[in-house]
């Protein structure tokens, strides 16, 4: 029996043991401490108001996260476990570390970006949109530099490996050139600021309200609440009307009367037409001044050209102007006593 046993035990294994465990349950405790010193960390540093008031849910969970292993690690340190296990043990810890560094910096980009957005304002045309493209990418960016770094703590050789993912990027490049055209139709709006979210715009494809603009597609509300989904290539090569950003809406009619009356008849609905557009409060008469012409006269018809600008931007209210500019045309029309030019067919008949 040796002398450090008592009752069959090893003395030193029950303390080592002891002592893991300890570690290991102080471990569970400590991580609040090592938690609250970050924070207080970052006030002495200055971080600002935003990113101390969201630091414990950004850096809490991964700091948690590695002071619990690394309890772990030396309990089993400690209990000097075979040199292989040992071995094994000490890359998981070094791939926690790795781990936790990569996760803060994963979870701290959204509200970096929200503050850069905030403090940028007034001085940038960036919109919401570039911002959650940028997060999107720079998440994607931090998550395989992580994914590297764990791979090459194991002793997998990260170049050999990337040389793989190049010849099979393009492999997956020629089976995917649909998707690159998308991501560079998406880098193509961005640039020129095309349209953002919120905004109503008007393509051949569809048209609608902007709700949602991603890597790949855009989501389009249109006025019957139907979701349409554009790929951003689509929209990249297509002539689009922005009428959220456009300073007015235009009108153009080409009404045709009965070309049965005196021109006295003629002249008077086309000068009462202008005067009233003229004093109407919701039609631009500075910057674009309303045009009616008569412009044509066929097969029995006057045309005329009715060409003018509303200057509100809502839907419903151009809809109902438009509606009462269309009314009161046909007021001016029928007191002047002239009358619309219905379609018409002569057919002759021969007699055989």
């Amino acid at each position: 029996m040796s002398e450090y046993e008592v009752l069959g035990l090893d003395l030193i294994s029950v303390f080592k043991f002891a002592l893991a465990l300890v570690i290991f349950v102080g471990s569970l405790f400590l991580r609040k401490f090592v938690v609250h010193g970050a924070i207080m960390l970052l006030k002495l540093v200055g971080a600002h108001e935003e990113i101390q008031e969201k630091a414990e849910s950004l850096i809490g969970p991964p700091l948690s996260f590695a002071t619990i292993f690394g309890g772990f690690y030396v309990s089993a340190h400690i209990l000097q476990p075979p040199q292989e296990l040992d071995h094994i043990f000490a890359k998981i810890a070094e791939s926690t570390v790795n781990l936790s560094i990569f996760w803060i910096g994963y979870k701290i980009i959204d509200p970096v970006a929200n503050l850069w957005m905030k403090t940028s304002s007034g001085q940038h045309d960036f919109g919401e949109e570039i911002k959650e493209l940028l997060t999107k990418i720079l998440k994607s960016i931090i998550f395989v530099l992580g994914f590297l770094a764990i791979m090459e703590v194991w002793g997998i050789n990260v170049a050999a490996f990337l040389a793989g993912l190049g010849l099979m990027g393009m492999a997956v490049a020629l089976a995917a050139q649909d998707t690159v055209k998308n991501l560079f139709g998406t880098f193509v709006i961005l640039a020129d600021k095309i349209f953002h979210k919120g905004h109503f715009i008007v393509c051949p494809e569809v048209s609608g309200i902007v709700e949602h603009f991603g890597i790949r597609v855009t989501q389009v509300r249109k006025l019957d609440t139907t979701l349409v989904f554009v790929p951003n290539a689509t929209l990249s090569s297509t002539v689009i009307t922005n009428l959220t950003v456009s300073k007015r809406r235009e009108i153009s009619w080409t009404p045709k009367l009965a070309a049965d009356k005196e021109q006295e008849v003629y002249e008077n609905v086309i000068a009462e037409t202008l005067q009233y557009l003229k004093h109407q409060d919701d039609i631009e008469n500075e910057e674009a001044t309303p045009i009616v012409h008569l412009t044509d006269v066929t097969d029995g018809t006057m045309s005329l050209m009715v060409y003018f600008h509303f200057k509100m931007m809502d839907w419903g209210a151009h809809v109902a102007a438009r509606e009462r500019v269309a009314l009161k045309f046909k007021e001016i029309v029928k007191k002047n006593g002239a009358s619309f030019a219905l379609p018409t067919r002569n057919v002759f008949v021969h007699k055989a």
